[in-house]
């Protein structure tokens, strides 16, 4: 996956809400689902067992709020709308003429920068502000960290990082306005620090071998979704979208997906088979 860190999380998210809303709905239909794992090459694409069947959940996040609008008002034609699949899955994927493929829409907003989080957090929602550390923060000889860590103004703060295993871990600490809060952890590096309101001032993170890293309120990201539906569009066999689907170039449009920002294959909504066939 290619991008900022903040948008790839989003984007396996909003794979991981229709990933789920698929096994539910396969589970009630018939039996349990046994998830196989991501596509290496195109991760956002979910591999199942389903009973005797193999298939592929293929999802697409709409976060433009105007797209999110049409689609929920119902203000478009259904032939516009295509069910699409990226590139790399025909490419990389080990499939059968008769496994199933099931396409699936989050829609979903998002406000990853100061300004666009205010409004959202103002109304009550919530927003998972995290700030990602630079590389050289990653990885450390020794088999411990101190840290010292300081705040402008009052901030419950998350640590995450990984021990000498390479095992995710993580850690809390509440930090008081202007008063250096001193830790040591089993840690061998640490990736990123996470809050849950935008940070009014800034945050200082020391560690030996380190120097200081600053980080000013702009330097923060909101990695939260705003879920408004889940649709589930249909099915298809692998061999009937490959066949039917059209290549999508780089930079092409479609709907509503917008821009591609990598090859893909796409397929009328109206070409798949409802819910109801399963």
């Amino acid at each position: 996956m290619e991008g900022p860190h903040g948008r790839r999380l989003r984007r396996l998210a909003a794979a991981n809400v229709v990933t789920l809303a698929w096994t539910h709905h396969l589970a009630a239909k018939s039996g349990r689902v046994q998830l196989l794992g991501a596509v290496p090459r195109a991760p956002v694409v979910t591999q199942i067992q389903w009973g005797i069947r193999r298939g592929w959940l293929v999802p697409t996040w709409v976060f433009q709020p105007e797209i999110c609008e049409v689609l929920q008002q119902g203000s478009f034609r259904a032939e516009r709308g295509l069910a699409v699949a990226p590139w790399a899955l025909r490419e990389t994927a080990t499939a059968r003429e008769d496994d199933l493929m099931f396409f699936g829409l989050l829609l979903a907003t998002e406000a990853p920068d100061q300004a666009q989080a205010a409004p959202v957090q103002a109304a009550g929602q919530s927003a998972t502000v995290v700030h990602w550390l630079p590389a050289y923060w990653h990885r450390s000889a020794a088999p411990q960290m101190t840290f010292t860590l300081k705040a402008e103004e009052h901030l419950s703060v998350t640590l995450y990082g990984m021990d000498v295993h390479g095992r995710p871990l993580r850690h809390a600490v509440i930090l008081r306005a202007d008063e250096a809060h001193r830790l040591t952890l089993p840690w061998q590096g640490v990736h990123a620090l996470e809050t849950r309101v935008w940070p009014r001032g800034r945050v200082g993170l020391q560690a030996d071998g380190r120097g200081v890293h600053v980080i000013s309120p702009e330097a923060w990201e909101n990695i939260y979704l705003y879920g408004k539906a889940v649709w589930l569009l249909g099915f298809t066999t692998w061999r009937k979208f490959w066949r039917q689907a059209r290549y999508l170039r780089r930079g092409a449009r479609s709907f509503p997906h917008g821009t591609h920002f990598s090859p893909a294959y796409g397929m009328p909504w109206c070409a798949l088979e409802p819910l109801g066939a399963l």
